[in-house]
This record gives structure tokens, sequence and C-alpha cells, in this order.
């Protein structure tokens, strides 16, 4: 493909397609068939390839029929100058609950959030199905002290999954396998030297250790601070969601850490239907969500 027609072809279809949805399902004609290689036609030449292809039409028809009960029609994302971008609701910039600007640092991170308001189908907005944007919402809105969060998170230094080990045994073998590594690279690139303990009152973890966790903590941006929040709590630990936040773990490998008791069970006596299946689909999705949210936050 010439960098002319496809240059041609992208101008075409953000003529065409002024929202998320309709510039997503045109690149994903792109990625699907490629753009004409020919030369890009005069836009008044009949035939132009400004018109959207038949495929393209039908899905934006579906899509508008989709959401036509909806309280607004297209969402876009507007600059909000130096200070980042904004998702618009029909031109109204969304606020979050607390009737703050939604603001957003980073365009990749503003399309992400702006792809789950399109994503909704008629009625009100279901929070459930908009995780990044609740977790924008909240990193904005502040709902709890920045310190009382940190002194929260630096409660799971002391019964982190990675430090709380059993008996010896197959379980200990297991989690020495998987948190053996992560603690020596906590200790490595952060700092942190967190013991490990099969004790039954859990490690007791030097203050010098709780120090290091609380610099990392208090390092943190208010968008990486709550995001760091949802990845501990989910995988009950402050080492699997600071491997995660630094590209030591993917959402795949974090999951997989946090349910290692879990995933044991499971192996010895079944999946308990619309208990343990429940859980991996929550759990998958409160990793994975932050997890793109970091990431998106050094996109520019």
């Amino acid at each position: 493909m010439s960098g002319l027609s496809f240059a041609s072809s992208l101008r075409n279809f953000k003529l065409h397609c002024p929202t998320v949805f309709e510039q997503a399902q045109c690149l994903r004609c792109f990625s699907s068939h490629g753009a004409s290689t020919s030369a890009p036609a005069s836009p008044s030449a009949p035939n132009s390839s400004n018109n959207p292809s038949p495929a393209l039409a039908q899905a934006i028809s579906a899509e508008q029929h989709r959401t036509r009960n909806r309280f607004y029609k297209t969402v876009t994302v507007l600059s909000a100058g130096e200070a980042g971008y904004q998702v618009a609701l029909d031109s109204r910039p969304v606020k979050t609950p607390g009737r703050h600007p939604l603001i957003l640092p980073t365009h990749p991170l503003a399309l992400a959030i702006a792809a789950e308001w399109e994503w909704q189908k008629s009625g009100r907005p279901q929070p459930h199905t908009m995780p990044m944007m609740s977790i924008a919402a909240m990193a904005i809105d502040k709902p709890k002290p920045r310190d009382r969060l940190i002194e929260d998170l630096l409660k799971y230094a002391h019964t982190d999954v990675t430090c709380c080990r059993y008996e010896p045994g197959k379980v200990a073998d297991r989690q020495a396998q998987m948190y053996s590594p992560l603690l020596t690279w906590a200790h490595e690139a952060l700092g942190w030297s967190l013991i490990a303990s099969d004790s039954i009152a859990g490690p007791s973890q030097s203050e010098q250790a709780i120090s290091a966790v609380r610099t990392f903590l208090e390092g943190l941006d208010p968008f990486r601070l709550v995001a760091m929040e949802q990845l501990t709590a989910t995988c009950k630990s402050i080492v699997i969601a600071a491997a995660l936040l630094h590209g030591r773990l993917t959402p795949a490998e974090a999951f997989e850490a946090s349910r290692l008791e879990e995933t044991m069970q499971i192996e010895e006596w079944g999946m308990v239907e619309a208990g343990h299946d429940l859980d991996i689909a929550e759990a998958t999705t409160r990793i994975t969500a932050p997890s793109i949210f970091v990431r998106l936050l050094l996109q520019r």
C-alpha cells in the first residue's frame, strides 16, 4: 500500500466516520482488506472513495439502530489543550460522578474510555461495563483521601499472597516456584525486602520494607495509584500489582499468580459452576482493565 493512498483513505474515513464506532469499523476494514493502492480519486469525481463501503454503511446503520434509545447519539474525543483530552457525548464533555471534568492525560486513553461509552446500549450507562471510566473517575474525584488509600495498601504487605506460604508440601512447592522470583524482583527493582513465612500468624515485615513500599506508593500519580489499588485488592498482593504495573508480569501471568490456591483446588475437586467461573470472569476484568489503563498512560 502506498503512503499516499493510505493517507488519503484515512482522510476519507475521518470525513465520513466522525464517531468512535464508525472509525473503529473503518479501521477494521483497513486491517482486513487494506486500502486501494491506486491513486486517490478526486473528491468531486463520481463513485469517489469518499463514499463508505456497503459493508461499512450497513454496520453504521445497525449501530445507529442499536443506540437510538440512548440519551446521547455520538461519542467523540476533544482536545482539552495542554491539560489533555476529554470524552464528549453529543459534543458535551463528560463529567465524573463527582461533577469534575473528565480530563485524561493521553489521547489513546481517551479513545479507550470513549469506546466504553460508545458500546453502551439503550438506557442508563452500566458502570460495571466501563472499568476504565471507573478508574479515571476515582482518580479524579478522590472519594478516599490519598493518605488513607496508601495506608490501606500498606496493610497488604503483611498479608500478601506471595509472602504467606503453606506448610511444606505440594502447595508450598508451587508457591515457592511462582512467588520467590517475584519477591526477588521486588527486592532488586524496588528495594522491597519482603520476607515469606509459613507461620499461621503470617510474616512480620520490617519497618525498612514497609517504608520502601510506602515510598513507591507515594511516588505514583493519582491515575496509577487508583489502578494499583484495584490490582492489589483483586490479586490480594501488592507485589503482583507492582510487577504488573512495571511490566514484570502480563495480565494473564498476574491472574495465574493471584489465584494459585484456587487453581489447585479446581485441579483437585473441579470447578463449581456459578462460583469459580464467575470469580474468574470478574478477576479477569479487574486485572486486565487497570493493566491496559496504565499502558495507555504511556502512549501519546
